[in-house]
């Protein structure tokens, strides 16, 4: 049985759910189907609502699917990613003397492999089957050749797949969806929550689910008066309605009708157009639907209706469920933004602030200002506090904020291509005879490694030793190293240390060149594993916090080292599995590169008084009081999108319209902008910060989004809060200003309020004999401030003046 939950943005669907999950919990088994960002917090508020998660599952389709595949016994595994690329220098083998523009591409530029490995991937994530492409070709005039040579690899790395009995992730769905077609799933109930859109195989999961399970509750941001025949307002007002109709939207429909084409609800026309058509498809004519009306703030109608074919039979109306909203601009701001014409009537805008900073470092300021304040002021928790943003650059100011004593979890999976253990294995396999001191040296001081076992026998001996006796002997090559002069004393090194440190860096050399020399997978990986022994890194960067008491930053640490380091080495044994492949090293050091570059880290909050900082694409942030949204301009949202990749914009429509479906193309992308600024400007339940940089990163001019006018004109022209200068960037102490300091000072971090004390310490001296007037008011306000900082930060005069000095 299918139940669709649609309504707007914060009217209460996650809310739903959880009350029916209450429901339901004791007598079904339960799945929760979210994306991966919104896992943890969904599993917060169930622990929030239930007290316990047991029996419960939350996980994301990529979890779904194997916990399916234990369900039904099957032992089938999906292909490794690992694996595709060594596959994809088996076509470069397979397609010699063969005139196909992909393969010649890749022959001269390695770097193409990635712009194949995402053609490969989007064929299979949208079930593209080669004889369909084959079918399309046959109706073009133009681009033939273009897909001849596409579907040809396809067609062959698929042929590939089979011989190495490797299941493409295509092929591992459609195996688990055969076996649950003999599985009982009438115990189970699905909720799927969070989603903004889905790949077809997922559409194939949702409909064995739909056909198959106790119930499928499916949400969706959208309005339910766009596939009914009536307004939902006279629904609720009990206006007679002679036949209420459901219209069962199609793709066709939403592709083609610009009522539906160009909406801010386009991506959910898209999911309900896609679920009507599982529907439809299997016969399946009775289902239910939930939505939610508002008359006012925190007020909402639930509605549950039933259909039957495209007739509603059934109506059962709720009086006053709780919506996440808790003042009147915020629910203003949510029912206007959905508008296609907007009322732009009259409203109080004490809760929605918009800043205008002169650059990105003075706007995160100003943002750690606005949070203290409302700490301090309105006596909000750092949980109550969620910030948005789209521009990655935003991620290397949270110092700032950490500076002003707030904690911050970033909810992302974080790259770590800079990681000093991701750098090692880099350095290791970029090491060059040719260059040897300076590939030496890159390897031999990176913090991974530790040296101090092998040094001591040569005299307790360091790596900068090495690095002072390399200088002094200008070393470049290795073969330096047998210079007679290397082994003659200086620089206080006697010629038994020189020595020692040159058969030290000739033992390392060899086995850098002896990884060279594999020729095939397994030599590869054996020598890799056998240098980062030798170099003691597993016990320099795990063991060492075994027998120490370590503080709750140093564990941190350890954690994320020994995540890194358990991938790099399950990265290792996964590649070891072509363990015979001969390879030569150039390519088996690229494709080392870049699996080692796909390696990310996510953190967990340490603690429950935490900051959530989210990335603003489709964000799922629940029961957030307040909302800053930073990065807030043009360019950044909506930003500038350009058609990539060897199927452009042109190529998915003539797909589109012979019925093969891929990734949206740059102009649908542009219109679900305006679905990603809903959803962010929506999330707030009582106060929303909007922030821009009139300069971005590199210093060039920037405009604020035209999502900033919108709200400006919904709201009557709210007012625009410009930041001023920071405290710390002013050349000059200006005394006029010094009643503001003074009223402001506990919204400072503690290192502006050090500058101030500097600054006022220094203040009677300078001061100009027109203004000795005023002295007696700096010294009072000096007095008040010594007495701020002393009751905020526990610091006596003696302690600030030696941070100052």
């Amino acid at each position: 049985m299918l139940e669709l939950i649609i309504a707007p943005s914060g009217l209460g669907k996650t809310k739903y759910i959880l009350n029916d999950i209450k429901v339901k919990k004791d007598s079904n088994k339960i799945i929760i189907i979210t994306p991966d960002q919104n896992s943890y917090n969904f599993e917060k508020l169930l622990c929030e609502e239930l007290g316990a998660t047991f029996n419960i599952d939350v996980v994301n389709f990529a979890r779904l699917s194997r916990k399916l595949s234990t369900l039904i016994g099957s032992d089938v595994v999906p292909l490794k990613e690992t694996n595709k690329y060594f596959y994809y220098l088996e076509l470069i083998n397979r397609f010699e003397g063969r005139d196909n523009f992909l393969i010649n591409r890749l022959m001269q530029d390695f770097d193409f492999i990635n712009v194949i490995n995402d053609l490969i991937d989007e064929l299979n994530e949208y079930d593209v089957e080669s004889i369909e492409i084959r079918e399309f070709i046959d109706t073009l005039d133009d681009s033939r050749d273009k897909f001849e040579d596409i579907v040809e690899l396809y067609t062959e790395y698929k042929a590939i797949l089979l011989e190495n009995m490797e299941y493409s992730e295509q092929t591992y769905i459609e195996n688990i969806i055969a076996g649950l077609e003999h599985t009982d799933l009438s115990e189970y109930v699905f909720y799927i929550d969070g989603y903004y859109n889905f790949s077809p195989l997922e559409y194939k999961l949702i409909e064995v689910f739909i056909k198959k399970s106790n119930k499928v509750s499916l949400s969706c941001i959208s309005e339910l008066d766009k596939y009914t025949n009536f307004k939902l307002e006279k629904l609720v007002k009990q206006d007679l309605i002679e036949e209420k109709t459901y219209n069962f939207l199609s793709l066709k429909d939403v592709r083609d009708t610009n009522k539906y084409a160009l909406d801010i609800y386009r991506k959910s026309h898209e999911i309900i157009a896609y679920i009507n058509s599982i529907l439809i498809r299997n016969k399946l004519f009775k289902f239910e639907i939930v939505t939610f009306y508002s008359e006012e703030k925190n007020k909402n109608y639930k509605i549950h209706l039933e259909v039957n074919r495209n007739i509603i039979t059934e109506i059962q109306r709720n009086k006053y469920e709780e919506n996440r909203y808790v003042n009147d601009e915020l629910y203003y701001l949510q029912k206007e933004l959905s508008k296609n014409s907007k009322s732009y009537k009259e409203t109080r805008k004490n809760n929605i602030s918009i800043y205008e900073a002169p650059n990105i470092e003075l706007e995160m300021k100003q943002l750690a200002r606005n949070i203290s304040r409302e700490r301090i002021e309105n006596k909000y928790n750092l949980k109550d506090i969620a910030i948005l943003y789209r521009d990655e650059v935003y991620e290397n100011f949270e110092y700032i904020l950490r500076d002003f004593g707030i904690n911050l979890h970033i909810d992302k999976e974080i790259s770590v291509s800079n990681h000093r253990l991701i750098k090692l294995i880099k350095n290791i396999l970029n090491y060059d005879d040719k260059r040897f001191k300076y590939s030496i040296l890159n390897i031999i001081k990176n913090s991974s490694v530790d040296l101090k076992s092998i040094l001591m026998k040569g005299g307790n001996l360091t790596t900068e030793d090495i690095e002072i006796i390399l200088n002094n002997k200008l070393v470049n090559k290795i073969q330096d190293l047998d210079k007679k002069y290397f082994i003659k004393p200086s620089q206080g090194y006697t010629s038994q240390e020189l020595s020692f440190v040159k058969t030290f860096l000739q033992d390392l050399a060899y086995r850098l060149n002896q990884l060279k020399k594999g020729k095939k997978i397994s030599k590869y990986v054996k020598n890799i594993f056998g240098i980062l022994e030798w170099l003691n890194v597993e016990e320099k960067i795990i063991k060492k916090y075994e027998v120490t008491k370590i503080s709750l930053k140093q564990l941190e640490e350890k954690n994320k080292n020994q995540q890194i380091f358990d991938k790099i080495i399950d990265l290792l044994k996964s590649i070891n599995e072509k363990r015979d492949t001969r390879l030569d090293y150039i390519r088996f050091k690229k494709i080392m590169f870049i699996l080692l570059d796909k390696i990310v880290y996510r953190t967990v909050p340490r603690s429950d008084d935490y900051i959530i900082m989210s990335k603003i694409d489709l964000s799922k942030v629940e029961n957030k009081k307040i909302i800053f949204i930073v990065g807030f301009n043009k360019d950044i949202l909506p930003k500038s999108l350009d058609s990539t990749g060897i199927i452009d914009d042109s190529d998915k429509h003539s797909l589109s319209l012979f019925g093969i479906e891929l990734s949206p193309s740059s102009k649908v992308l542009m219109i679900d902008e305006d679905f990603v600024a809903y959803i962010a400007l929506t999330r707030a339940r009582e106060k929303l910060y909007i922030s821009y940089s009139k300069l971005n990163s590199k210093y060039q001019l920037q405009n604020a989004s035209i999502y900033i006018d919108m709200v400006y004109k919904i709201l009557n022209n709210n007012e625009e809060n410009t930041i001023k200068k920071n405290i710390e960037t002013e050349v000059f102490f200006d005394i006029e200003k010094i009643h503001k300091y003074v009223d402001n000072v506990q919204y400072y971090s503690p290192l502006e309020v050090i500058y101030l004390y500097k600054k006022l310490k220094y203040t009677e001296k300078n001061l100009d004999i027109s203004l000795q007037e005023d002295l007696n008011i700096v010294k009072k306000t000096y007095s008040d401030i010594v007495e701020k900082i002393n009751k905020k930060f526990i610091f006596n005069e003696g302690d600030i003046f030696e941070k100052i000095n």
